[in-house]
Formats: C-alpha cells, sequence, structure tokens
C-alpha cells in the first residue's frame, strides 16, 4: 500500500492528485471508513421509557440515542450492507442501525451517509436511555452475494451530562446530554484540496483544526510560516459540529473549522497566478507552522515539515490505515478560549477509542 502522501498517482480519470497517490486502503482491497468524516454526536428526546412496555414515558426527564455521520470508500460491490452496532455504558450490547450505502466502484468512491433514528417510530424512542459514559461502537460490513461479514470500525465514545436550567423554568432539572470531544482539540488535518476539473494550480494547503465553545468564522484567523516568516493567511470555513441539536448558549459544542491557503501550492508549474507569487512547498522544504488567532488572541500552534516527497508522515497515515486525503498533525492549544477541558482525554479517546500509540504531544 502506498502513502497517500507521496507524488504523483490519480484520484479519478484524468484528476492529477500531488502529494499523494491513491487514497489509502486495506492491503485486500475492502471498502472502508473514512477517519476524518467518522462523528458520534446524538438524538434527545424530550421524554424517557424507563419501561418499554409502559403504556405512558416519564415526560419529565430526557434520554437519547448515538447518531453517527460516516464517509465509506469503495471498493463496496453491489449487494452490501453496512451496520452499526452499540453498547451502551455498562457493556451490555444495546442497538443496531442499518446505514445505506451506495455500490462504490473502486478506492476513488465515496458515499456519505448517517444513523437517523428520527424515523417518527416509536418503536425506535423505547431504545433511547438517560445512563452516561463510554459506550462502544462498531462499524460491520456484509455482503450475502460474496459471503462477508467484517468489521471496518471498533471504538468507543464518552457521553457526559449537562445541566439545563438556565434560567428557564420548564428545563429546571433537566438534564442534557452530548458526546465529549475533547479528544479532538489536539488533532489536526491537513490536505490539498480539489476539484473534479482542478489542475496543478487549484491544488492548495487546507488545514481543519476544532475549537471548544461557541466561535464563528469572522472570530478566526490562519497564518502559515516558513523558517519563521509569514508566507500566507487564510480565513476560516465552519466544517464540523459536534453537538446535541437543542443545545442552547453555553452548552457543550466542538466546532471543526477549516482554513484555506490560497498561495501555497505542493507544486507549480506556473509560478503565480491572478498577481499572486504562490509559496511552492516542493521549492521550499523544512520547518513549517501554521498558528491560528481567536477573538484576536493566540490559540492554536500547528507544526508540520515538507520534504522532497510532500509533507513528512509521523507514522500515523499507517498506524490508522487513515481512509481519505487528509493528515492529522499534532496541535497546541493555546490561551484558554477554549474553556475547561480535558487535556489528556486524547490519550484514551482519541479518534474514538482507538488512540496514537507511542507519541507526545504539544
Amino acid at each position: 500500500m502506498k502513502s497517500i502522501w507521496q507524488r504523483g498517482g490519480l484520484l479519478a480519470a484524468g484528476v492529477a492528485v500531488l502529494a499523494w497517490s491513491a487514497p489509502a486502503q486495506a492491503e485486500d482491497g475492502q471498502p472502508g471508513i473514512v477517519r476524518r468524516s467518522l462523528l458520534v454526536t446524538l438524538h434527545r428526546f424530550q421524554r424517557y421509557w424507563k419501561n418499554p412496555a409502559a403504556a405512558e414515558p416519564v415526560y419529565n426527564t430526557w434520554s437519547w440515542l448515538p447518531r453517527v455521520d460516516l464517509t465509506v470508500q469503495g471498493p463496496l460491490p453491489d449487494g452490501s450492507s453496512m451496520f452499526v452496532e452499540f453498547t451502551k455504558p455498562d457493556g451490555k450490547t444495546w442497538c443496531t442501525k442499518q446505514v445505506e450505502v451506495e455500490s462504490l466502484a473502486d478506492a476513488s468512491s465515496f458515499h456519505t451517509t448517517n444513523t437517523n433514528w428520527l424515523t417518527g417510530d416509536p418503536a425506535v424512542e423505547k431504545l433511547a436511555i438517560t445512563e452516561v459514559g463510554t459506550c462502544g461502537i462498531q462499524i460491520r460490513w456484509k455482503n450475502a452475494l460474496q459471503g462477508t461479514d467484517e468489521v471496518l470500525f471498533k471504538g468507543k465514545f464518552k457521553v457526559v451530562k449537562t445541566a439545563k436550567d438556565q434560567n428557564i423554568p420548564e428545563f429546571k432539572g433537566k438534564q442534557d446530554f452530548a458526546v465529549d470531544h475533547d479528544w479532538e482539540l489536539p488533532f489536526s488535518w491537513l490536505s490539498f484540496d480539489y476539484t473534479q476539473d482542478s489542475d496543478l494550480e487549484e491544488q492548495y494547503l487546507t488545514c481543519s483544526t476544532w475549537f471548544k465553545g461557541e466561535s464563528g468564522e469572522d472570530d478566526l484567523q490562519g497564518f502559515l510560516f516558513y523558517k519563521g516568516k509569514q508566507v500566507d493567511k487564510a480565513g476560516a470555513v465552519s466544517q464540523l459540529l459536534a453537538t446535541t441539536p437543542g443545545m442552547d448558549k453555553g452548552d457543550p459544542v466542538w466546532h471543526s473549522y477549516e482554513f484555506i491557503f490560497l498561495k501555497t501550492r505542493w507544486i507549480s508549474e506556473g509560478g503565480s497566478s491572478e498577481g499572486y507569487t504562490w509559496h511552492l512547498l516542493d521549492k521550499n522544504p523544512g520547518d513549517y507552522e501554521i498558528k491560528i488567532l481567536r477573538k484576536g488572541e493566540l490559540a492554536r500552534s500547528i507544526k508540520f515539515a515538507v520534504d522532497a516527497q510532500g509533507v513528512v508522515d509521523n507514522g500515523w497515515v499507517k498506524q490508522f490505515n487513515l481512509f481519505g486525503y487528509r493528515k492529522v498533525v499534532p496541535t497546541k492549544v493555546l490561551g484558554d478560549l477554549d474553556g475547561k477541558w480535558n487535556h489528556d482525554a486524547w490519550k484514551t479517546d482519541a479518534f474514538y477509542g482507538n488512540p496514537p500509540a507511542g507519541i507526545e504531544l504539544p
């Protein structure tokens, strides 16, 4: 299996992708879950079936079910099914949800889907619970035509409670729930953007990173430094949101933003465009740092290195079989705008219970 950070290769017919070749995939050509896309959140119900056989639920207690968003990378042959299986905080078998998937021709094919429980079926709501703690998750791929039944991902996620009083009478005494994503903060994802009709000049550097608490695009600015000198800057684009629908101001929320460095390319035949003088990574190897300001304060430092083969691999791509076109790099969280968060959460919770081994984070 080639590194996704090697030069050359094709994403799709006629589309050149520099800084990596074909997307990473299992040696045996199985489908995979794009790790960057995997996001576990919750559906919250405003009542609780403590006894599913009862005639009425408990109306003054809220409950929850897990919700999973994911992207599948091919190949995924005809007749395939995918299931997400959960265990409760006490380790007991809980529920299984089939997700809709499409046939995918090859490793350049992707399909995004989710486990949507909100069908209006009362039987579904009776599965919801009020317990919190660490739950198990397993994503299974089945194909009866091929006799296949394989686990594509196995991990865990931590659910926490939050009080809902907030001086709102109808919320008094209520407890809401959220999946804890503190482990996301010390990691960022690098990639080179592309489109189906892109050429070399359109593959610019992007960086996605997470923030805890409320932020907007206008609150964030990214700056790229090479050998201590600023060479590019970027605004923020909202990307992923990890929270529970119905949350209010001050409730737990983790938000991913992407920073797009339009003047920074991996390689270029021309060297400039529309008045820009591009910063070409293949011509400028060495140490880089992305600094991010949040509301004018220094909030993130993301360091990486570039050599003749592209961004230097820290070994995580291979260790995690990171399907897709992004590379994960360590991130230093600075300042206090993220509020209270668990700096050690990544040691057990990273990548939903699959933390990197033998590393130290800044």
